[in-house]
């Protein structure tokens, strides 16, 4: 093709892409407060001055700039070009990772006093500046007249990015209001020291500051210091991080619990991401429990181990075609846990430490190593945690409390990891609490 051949088809190329997301510019320019992505992920965004339409690619939309600190820049301009494009804009699907429905979307100044927090999202400019994010007001205003919100008019390109992020505070709302499905209410204010949850304050962290990985934030009551985090899943079930969960001192001085809060405790202080399971299965040791032929070889696991398992897994180079330089208890170690399952190109120092969480998640959830672990976990949470999970049904989206608690019985608790060996040093392990 010829250059002058190839200008022509790619300016014929531009319009066409062009006619597919324009209308969609357009659209967000005409909304109260307009907020435009950018960037080739939309890690950016553009607060829209009023009264702006486009026409083609090269045609600049003037407004602040917002950083991904949160900083904001005004007086500049940004050519259409450079906005970033939602797959529903092009006829693809939504993604909704990069759609504005999260709380830190939402809450970007993270506390609220309970009163609040429904004006908080109504009057939201991120939430207004989108289609579907008026969807999601419309949702809460529904919730703050006493009903449940309506799920069978949106789009299914929105619904599932609604569900799991906009779900969170709009469970959240239903609570305040109390249209969620919530049987233990009652006790649960009262041991947050309140006859109403207008009395306490919410507080929605930024996840570097959040006290636990999977919590959208906490209620607090501001004259009493007691505060209970929240989660809210669109389906499982959610794996609080044992970092931020304070162990109750009727925990902490019983000789029943002894054994379990000694793993807990351990498991909270000691290590990091890579090293906590090696502490933590040393714990159980020291308690007695008896283990494997190929651990005995090998434990207790002290720093100078520890320290040759992780340089094994930062050597991208010492993978499954080394394993016999590897010793012979830690290949056992391996097909123990992991004989179906190996990745041919993941480090062995992963492998190894993933056996070892594999191995502690059977002897206390499997073996019950730890008798009382499932009854000391639920008397921890029943201080620190809540669950909101948003289910539709019956062209609705409702929103399910559980409230882990001991007197209850409601919600297994097991000891769980979210990441593989080839992630080894990227999260801690943690409880998982399953649903009925």
């Amino acid at each position: 093709m010829r250059y002058n051949e190839f200008k022509i088809a790619e300016a014929i190329l531009a319009k066409v892409t062009d006619d597919k997301y324009l209308p969609q510019v357009n659209k967000a320019l005409k909304g109260d407060n307009p907020i435009l992505q950018i960037g080739k992920q939309g890690e950016r965004s553009i607060k829209a001055d009023p009264g702006q339409t486009v026409s083609s690619r090269s045609d600049r939309i003037t407004g602040t700039i917002v950083d991904t600190d949160g900083t904001e820049i005004p007086n500049k301009q940004v050519a259409v070009s450079g906005l970033f494009k939602p797959g529903e804009w092009t006829g693809g699907k939504a993604d909704k990772e990069k759609l504005l429905l999260k709380p830190s979307h939402i809450f970007p100044n993270g506390r609220f006093n309970g009163s609040k927090v429904f004006d908080a999202v109504i009057k939201s400019s991120v939430l207004q500046g989108t289609d579907y994010g008026q969807m999601v007001i419309k949702m809460a205003e529904e919730i703050r007249a006493g009903n449940n919100a309506r799920f069978d008019d949106i789009p299914k390109e929105f619904q599932k990015a609604i569900q799991d992020y906009a779900g969170e505070y709009l469970g959240v709302l239903a609570l305040i209001k109390g249209t969620a499905n919530f049987p233990t209410r009652k006790q649960w204010l009262a041991h947050l020291g309140v006859s109403s949850l207008n009395e306490i304050e919410m507080f929605f962290p930024e996840a570097v500051s959040n006290p636990l990985a999977d919590s959208i934030g906490y209620f607090k009551n501001t004259k009493t210091g007691n505060s209970i985090l929240v989660s809210s899943k669109g389906k499982d079930g959610a794996a609080p991080s044992m970092d931020g969960l304070k162990i109750p001192e009727n925990l902490q001085n019983s000789n029943t619990y002894a054994a379990e809060v000694d793993f807990v405790t351990t498991m909270q202080t000691q290590g990091t991401a890579f090293s906590q399971p090696f502490y933590g299965i040393n714990s159980l040791q020291n308690q007695g429990v008896q283990m494997p032929k190929y651990l005995e070889a090998i434990m207790p696991f002290d720093e100078t181990k520890i320290q040759q398992i992780l340089n094994w897994y930062k050597d991208k180079t010492f993978t499954m075609a080394k394993i016999k330089n590897l010793p012979k208890p830690y290949r056992l170690l391996l097909d123990a846990n992991l004989k179906r399952t190996r990745n041919p190109d993941v480090p062995l120092g992963g492998m190894i430490q993933y056996a070892i969480k594999a191995e502690l998640k059977r002897m206390v959830n499997v073996d019950k190593a730890l008798p009382n672990f499932e009854p000391m976990a639920r008397e921890i949470l029943e201080h620190n945690f809540i669950q909101i999970h948003a289910e539709p049904r019956n062209g609705m989206l409702e929103f399910d409390v559980l409230w882990p608690n001991k007197q209850m019985g409601k919600g297994k608790i097991t000891l769980e990891t979210k990441y593989g060996a080839a992630a080894a040093s990227q999260g801690k392990m943690s409880f998982k609490v399953a649903r009925n």
